[in-house]
């Protein structure tokens, strides 16, 4: 493959041993651990000095009043604003305060925070069922992985805008495993089928729409090995078909092994360098190992693999109202300008449905947002 895609194009490293690299390291950095632990016991006691002649009760000045409040208030959110006055019944009178509400019920907690915020680096770990920290200092390393959106390159327009957009970031242990990763990927065409329904009242939590359960096989690519899933009966090979073209047309020569028992450090890969994750038959998204580091703090395995950063979600308003998240796809109506639409399910009952049967003819398609 890197005759196809130089690792220099992506600034990569060279293929990594990580195993035997943090190995090594992790011997380094316990000796120089053991080295500032002993030096920070020997000046305990300066330390201690240090700390009380520098303490905040001694920054005062002459005549200073006793009674200055040395704590910040409950009620302040932020360095210049208090906190929202909350809302009476005097002020539900107003229409602003109650169409407020209104969408604010209609709307869920996730669906508004992710419509058009950006998410940074959370800093609340995940709560596991023991507080033991099973993990010390210099035992094992996390490695970031990058994850992006779905990406199809169409022939006809490979020299088009498309590019390629980051959805996440993956912050997993070098002892987890490639099932588990696979596992940690969050995407939309996992939620439902897109499937013809007669109306919005179709219950979409069916075994019917269940598309993760109806195309369970899934695959990643590294290093010319396709690691595929085979923990579901009805789970297929889908990189026989890759291998056999690629075969063909002399690219490579590429084999496929099962992803189970396969853990992250038993890997040799390229920092930075771009790999394939594929399920649902066609649905690809590229990875990339970007990070590897050292773990400097007690950790508790449970909380890995875990999501650490996601970019901003471009979601899909109604058509109609333009406040509520598109949950269907009308297709060829004759009541709207363009061939598809996308509509909220109360849009979708009012406009189009007159005592549950249709008042025109147009197919419905349920449709999931990224959220």
């Amino acid at each position: 493959m890197e005759s196809f895609y130089c690792p220099d194009y992506f600034r990569t490293t060279e293929p990594m041993d990580l195993k035997d690299f943090f190995c090594k390291y992790s011997q380094i950095y316990k000796q120089a651990f053991t080295l500032v632990e002993d030096f920070t016991l020997k000046n305990r006691d300066n330390d201690l000095l240090l700390e009380e002649n520098t303490s905040i009760e001694k920054l005062t000045c002459a005549n200073e009043p006793d009674d200055l409040p040395t704590e910040i208030p409950n009620n302040v959110v932020s360095k210049t604003r208090l906190a929202a006055y909350p809302i009476n019944d005097f002020a539900r009178n107003l229409n602003v305060v109650q169409c407020k509400e209104y969408f604010d019920s209609k709307m869920s907690y996730k669906e508004m925070m992710t419509t058009n915020k950006r998410y940074l680096k959370p800093s609340v770990n995940i709560v596991g069922p023991s507080t033991v920290n099973d993990i010390q200092p210099g035992d094992d390393f996390i490695l970031s992985i990058l994850v992006y959106r779905p990406f199809a390159l169409e022939y006809e327009n490979k020299f088009g805008t498309e590019k390629m957009r980051f959805a996440y970031e993956i912050e997993a242990l070098s002892s987890n495993s490639l099932t588990e990763i696979v596992d940690s990927i969050k995407c939309f065409s996992n939620e439902c089928l897109f499937l013809e329904v007669p109306d919005t009242k179709v219950d979409l939590n069916s075994e019917r729409f269940d598309a993760k359960k109806k195309y369970p096989s899934q695959t990643i690519f590294i290093e010319n090995v396709f690691y595929n899933d085979y923990r579901s009966p009805h789970a297929i090979d889908l990189s026989q078909e890759v291998i056999k073209w690629a075969k063909e047309k002399n690219i490579g020569s590429f084999v496929s092994q099962s992803m189970e028992n396969v853990y992250l450090k038993d890997l040799k890969l390229k920092l930075g360098y771009p790999y394939v994750y594929i399920h649902q038959g066609n649905c690809e998204h590229i990875i990339a190992f970007s990070d590897a580091k050292l773990l400097a703090q007690p950790s508790y395995s449970r909380n890995f693999p875990r999501i650490s950063s996601f970019s901003t979600k471009y979601n899909i308003n109604c058509f109609l109202c333009f406040h509520m998240l598109a949950r269907w796809m009308v297709v060829r109506c004759e009541r709207f300008p363009h061939e598809k639409v996308f509509l909220c399910t109360e849009c979708c009952d009012s406009y189009l449905y007159l005592d549950g049967k249709k008042v025109t003819d147009f197919k419905l398609y349920p449709y999931k947002n990224d959220v």
